[in-house]
């Protein structure tokens, strides 16, 4: 059975969506375990204050492009990129949430994959 461009593109934003709203719980929702006392050891509290400031500004954003990505629009394709990085970035130095920053990089290796679709 082989799957159509546009409901592929709309899968994918869909997860891209779905990856926003991981971003925005995990941003409001967080518990302090041994990984970010650990990491508050090792770096200032400005950045992993911060990096939690940029991971709810980075889901918010994913959120407002997962509908344009439904529209397999290039631009959104483009910026969608870097936001996901942004993500997989901030959620490492927020807390080392080393599973959301793998389901990012999954993510966004599964829409390099499929980029054609997005033209």
């Amino acid at each position: 059975m082989r799957i159509d461009r546009t409901f592929r593109a709309r899968l994918l934003a869909g997860l891209v969506a779905l990856m926003g709203v991981l971003n925005v719980a995990s941003s409001a929702y967080f518990s302090v375990t041994g990984r970010l006392r650990w990491l508050r050891n090792v770096l200032p509290p400005a950045i992993t204050s911060g990096s939690r400031g940029i991971n709810l500004a980075a889901g918010f954003l994913l959120l407002a492009i997962a509908r344009n990505l439904a529209q397999r629009k290039e631009a959104a394709w483009y910026l969608r990129g870097w936001l996901l990085l942004i993500s997989a970035a901030s959620h490492v130095l927020k807390g080392l949430d080393l599973e959301e920053a793998t389901i990012a990089l999954m993510l966004l290796a599964a829409m390099w994959l499929y980029r054609r679709d997005f033209r």
